[in-house]
Order: C-alpha cells, then structure tokens, then sequence
C-alpha cells in the first residue's frame, strides 16, 4: 500500500534527514592519502599547490582497527533499510555511518582515501603515528616559505622530520 500509494518518500524523507544531521553532528572524520605526491591532490585538497603535505607513518596494525581504507564502487546506493534502522538502534546508526562514510565512488579511486572516524568531532585528536615529512606545495611563496620552515626548523630536526619544497 505504502508503494502504490507512494508514501514511502514521504515516510522516508524525515527519517533519512535526521540520520544524516546525528552524523553530521556526531562523527568526525579525519582523511588521509595512501599516495605521496599527486597533482590531482594537490589542486583537489592542497590549495592548487599553496598546502602543506604532512606524512605521518601510522603503524600497519592500526590499520582496520582505527584508520580505515575507503573502498570505491561503481555508484553509491544505500537501501533505504539501513537508514531506517539506523534510527531505531545507536549501534546500527554507528555501523551505517561507517559504511557510509567509508565508500566513495570510483572517480575517487586515486586518491586511496585512509579515514580515521572518530565518534564525535574532535579538532585536538593526537594522532598514533609519527610524523616524517613536511612537503610544501609548489606555488607557496618564497617568502611563506622562508616563515614557516624557520618556524618549524628546530622542532623538525630535533625529531627527525624532514623538509621539502615540491
């Protein structure tokens, strides 16, 4: 009756709405790249070239555990069950969320995204993994460049952590 009467978005649409906003408003997500250097990135994420890179050696064994591969499809469906239990039950909404938020579409394949999702929003999250490099982007200004790499030059050679210019 709810298909022929075609109610089911009507039904659907507030409960779909609310999913989304509990993510929005208590998942962070933090990305990361598996490739070092790529234009593509570089112009996506990197400020067309005016960023900073920062590789960080996560151990292999966080991997899975809490930094998690994105996997890419075809095209992104997700069956309208998942969103309505996610609202009956926090642990369902949990794993949807992940599901969700851990698949992109094919277009992105290069990117091979790593996420670490935190269970709510969290700007001061310490990283588990060593920082090893700072690249700066191609187009940063010689006179940024010179600011920032004094600013940071002891910190880097104190802890090993080399700097370059792309």
């Amino acid at each position: 009756m709810v298909l022929k009467n075609k109610s089911l978005a009507k039904i659907a649409e507030p409960i779909i709405s609310g999913v989304v906003q509990d993510c929005r408003d208590s998942i962070g997500i933090t990305s990361f790249s598996l490739i070092k250097d790529d234009k593509e990135l570089w112009k996506e994420y990197g400020g067309k070239g005016n960023g900073v890179r920062i590789e960080i050696n996560i151990p292999d064994h966080l991997i899975g555990q809490i930094y998690h591969k994105v996997q890419y499809v075809p095209e992104r469906i997700f069956h309208i069950d998942t969103f309505l239990g996610s609202s009956l039950s926090r642990d369902k909404a949990i794993d949807a969320y992940r599901n969700i938020l851990l698949t992109k579409t094919k277009k992105w394949q290069g990117e091979k995204e790593l996420r670490f999702i935190g269970k709510h929003q969290n700007v001061s999250f310490v990283f588990d993994g060593s920082v090893t490099e700072i690249a700066f982007g191609p187009c940063v200004p010689l006179n940024v460049l010179d600011k920032l790499e004094s600013s940071i030059e002891e910190h880097c050679k104190t802890n090993n952590i080399s700097i370059c210019k792309l």
